[in-house]
């Protein structure tokens, strides 16, 4: 019995070891920790033309309506990967679809307009997920918190906001994602944003791997019919 116990605590321990040298093997990249902005996690040219103007007040990056706000991350992922985005909006902007996660050439997972679902948007993809649309039970522009995030988890990509998954469609497990947050021309409050992956890249160039010849990759982009809302 005893070497029956001591058999099974130690299985106990190694799944636990496994777990936790598998969690600690991720690498991080944080744009935005606690409000501030970190210009080395942007991507070279990303801090050009007012692209990261804001500033940090009271624990967050405050960006301005007449600002880019592009903050195009310096690494793609690898892997299992997620990005991450905490922050607060206000109801007044000039551009319908943000803010925005941007999934380079793939999609941008966004928002039309007050009272309007959330979009995965595909419009002009070289490389097009499955756009789609998804009701909220929380409005965007309430001036509170709000999480959206994007997650690779082995062939699967899917789609979160406020911790509840949207949508879930297949993905080449093995291709690089860029994945980087747009707040164009929106007065917005970041908290956070952060992005793991098993591997970080430096490459930022749109990969892919398929058998199909070129031009069947551009027809039938998956864009589905253009939503109307009343």
């Amino acid at each position: 019995m005893k070497k029956i116990i001591a058999t099974s605590l130690f299985v106990l321990t190694a799944i636990a070891l496994l777990g936790l040298s598998t969690a600690n093997a991720a690498e991080e990249l944080w744009v935005i920790k606690d409000g501030v902005l970190d210009k080395k996690a942007l991507a070279p040219g990303a801090t050009d033309n007012n692209y990261c103007r804001g500033k940090t007040v009271g624990g967050f990056h405050v960006t301005g309506a007449g600002t880019h706000s592009r903050l195009r991350t310096a690494k793609s992922a690898l892997g299992d990967c997620e990005l991450k985005v905490v922050f607060s909006a206000s109801s007044s902007r000039r551009k319908w679809a943000y803010p925005k996660i941007n999934i380079t050439d793939r999609g941008g997972l966004c928002f039309w307009k007050t009272g309007s679902p959330i979009i995965l948007s595909v419009s002009k993809m070289s490389l097009p997920l499955k756009g789609f649309q998804a009701p909220l039970q929380r409005n965007p522009f309430d001036g509170q918190l709000h999480s959206m995030a994007v997650k690779r988890v082995g062939d699967k990509i899917s789609f979160h906001y406020d911790g509840k998954k949207l949508n879930e469609q297949p993905i080449d497990p093995e291709v690089n994602l860029h994945l980087w947050f747009d707040a164009l021309f929106l007065t917005c409050k970041i908290k956070s944003i952060k992005l793991t992956a098993d591997k970080l890249s430096d490459n930022l160039k749109t990969t892919f791997k398929t058998a199909a010849p070129v031009q069947e990759i551009y027809k039938g982009s998956g864009v589905p019919p253009k939503p109307t809302y009343g």
